[in-house]
């Protein structure tokens, strides 16, 4: 697991704010953001690698950015999107879910174009 003081790490001359690691399926995920050796996280791992609310203070601004951000997915290219602002929203979908049943289940499409961005990002070392 990561000993970094600050939890900050850069791709690519970008910075993704990760959080402490929690299992050794996270610190691998983190580990394969950083690196892209492995193989691509489940979706909740990468989900666990960051903390919303460190960008996102609480969960009514966290809330309100992410419900902002789930129908750009639909109508904006990903690429517009940073890593770390969908890593967030994966964040989001964990988080939401814990508390109203099936919204992982909901999203999944939503879930699954996230994942793969980011898979192609890291396999093209283009993280932003």
């Amino acid at each position: 697991m990561h000993n970094d003081p600050d939890l900050r790490r850069c791709l690519n001359k970008r910075v993704i704010s990760f959080c402490p690691p929690y299992s050794e399926e996270v610190a691998k995920a983190q580990e394969w953001l950083l690196t892209g050796t492995g193989t691509v996280p489940s979706a909740r791992a990468l989900a666990c690698t960051v903390d919303g609310y460190a960008r996102h203070p609480g969960v009514e601004a966290l809330c309100s950015w992410a419900w902002t951000q789930v129908p750009l997915l639909k109508t904006t290219p990903i690429e517009l999107f940073s890593t770390q602002d969908l890593l967030d929203l994966l964040f989001f979908f964990n988080r939401a879910d814990r508390f109203v049943e099936n919204t992982w289940e909901a999203h999944e499409n939503e879930i699954d174009t996230i994942v793969k961005a980011i898979a192609r990002r890291i396999a093209e070392r283009k993280v932003n």
